[in-house]
């Protein structure tokens, strides 16, 4: 993944490289507004981190930079102390924060960044997972099932029996080895005559969504298997 933190900032900087560090990230670092034009024209960048407070004319880039940009899926990051993140994503922004940013802030803003500009591979990446697990839809009622596989944008099931109804479905389970319940809105995608469904989240709430996300992130650590499905 292609990235760069424009900022005269050091500590602003170094918040954000020893953040990308976490994420296996070599962010390149730029000063000048030609140079930054440059880089989002001439390559295909996925991230750009922007300092709206001491980086060169980077009010005026920002919006520059998204109409631009080589990518038109590029993620940009801005950060100020001037502005608000309502006035920063008004101007282009893809998200927003309030200075001063620390070590933890900016990892976990960069993790947001990284789940936009990252989504469309990881979604589909699964981890094989084994437990009980039920659903629920308006006309069907509760189903058990046994869970198979789970990524971040959904997760494959068995079901005892596939519901008519597949509309909107709440999916409810435990990650292994966690205690507590995960929940989920969700849809079903596919399903075959032996029970087999594959479902696709719906909108998770910022909790859940770090709390899955850092539990496939461990998961994929440990070397288990990613079948994509």
């Amino acid at each position: 993944m292609r990235s760069i933190i424009y900022s005269a900032d050091p500590e602003f900087v170094s918040a954000f490289q020893n953040a990308s560090l976490s994420f296996n990230l070599r962010p390149e670092c730029i000063q000048t507004p030609a140079e930054l034009l440059h880089s989002c024209t001439s390559q295909t960048l996925d991230l750009v981190v922007i300092d709206l407070d001491s980086a060169e004319d980077a009010v005026e880039m920002l919006p520059l930079v998204k109409r631009e940009s080589a990518n038109r899926e590029l993620v940009i990051f801005a950060a100020s102390n001037r502005q608000s993140p309502e006035a920063m994503i008004s101007m282009g922004a893809s998200l927003a924060m309030a200075k001063p940013v620390s070590f933890e802030l900016a990892s976990r803003h960069l993790r947001d960044a990284l789940l936009i500009t990252d989504g469309e591979r990881r979604q589909f990446n699964r981890v094989t997972v084994t437990g009980p697990m039920h659903l629920k839809t308006a006309s069907d009622g509760k189903i058990e099932g046994q869970l198979l596989n789970i990524g971040e944008g959904g997760l494959a099931l068995k079901l005892a029996r596939v519901p008519k109804d597949r509309t909107t479905v709440e999916i409810v389970f435990k990650l292994p080895g966690d205690k507590t319940e995960f929940r989920a809105p969700g849809k079903i995608t596919w399903a075959d005559p032996r029970g087999n469904v594959g479902i696709r989240f719906g909108v998770l709430e910022a909790a859940a969504r770090y709390r899955l996300s850092d539990w496939i992130a461990n998961a994929e650590k440990s070397g288990g298997p990613l079948p994509r499905v």
